[in-house]
């Protein structure tokens, strides 16, 4: 009898393993960005950012789990806004035509502004800046400039005004407290 309840017990067991197990051993469905790779002749002039630059930093930080961040220094400029480095969003899946971009990739960006942030996808251009790719671009937005923002040889950008006028606060408070600390240390010695 107990031989026969440990064979049913034994059973039950393997049923319930497999059962549990069965859903996390079954394929899940694989998604990929579906859109049609884009026709850079007609995509970069309608960007509103057009460089080729590298990846200088990938952050997930801070941000919607949908969205990565991605610091790029720009060595040509199209059109767009003359800054360097600049700041990209991507998707942060291939599903929804995210760029996976690595520290140190030569990229080619064809951003949309969103807002005040430039977007980028596998749909609008952006990609790996290969000699072909950056001769289309070429072909239909002329020569590329060098950007003028931390070009080396020109000047650092000035402080910003805020920041000057923090730390002159700052300074003044120190200022303040060190006399303060001094007349009330020569009153103690009197």
């Amino acid at each position: 009898m107990i031989r026969l309840l440990r064979m049913v017990f034994a059973v039950a067991l393997l049923i319930g393993v497999a059962v549990g197990v069965a859903p996390l051993r079954a394929a899940q469905p694989a998604f990929a960005c579906d859109c049609e790779p884009a026709d850079l002749t007609e995509r970069a002039p309608h960007s509103d950012l057009a460089v080729r630059g590298r990846v200088v930093e990938v952050d997930r930080a801070g941000l919607p789990s949908s969205d990565v961040a991605m610091e790029i220094e720009v060595t040509h400029l199209w059109h767009g806004d003359d800054k360097n480095p600049v700041r990209v969003y991507t998707a942060s899946s291939g599903p929804s035509c995210g760029l996976e971009w690595a520290v140190d990739d030569d990229v080619l960006v064809l951003g949309t502004r969103d807002g005040t942030k430039i977007r980028v996808m596998a749909c609008d251009g952006s990609g790996p800046a290969t000699p072909e790719r950056v001769d289309e671009v070429v072909a239909v937005l002329g020569e590329a400039r060098t950007p003028t923002a931390f070009r080396p040889g020109s000047p650092v950008p000035a402080v910003p005004i805020g920041v000057a006028v923090a730390v002159l606060a700052i300074a003044g408070v120190l200022v303040v407290i060190v006399v303060r600390w001094r007349r009330a240390q020569s009153a103690g010695s009197e």
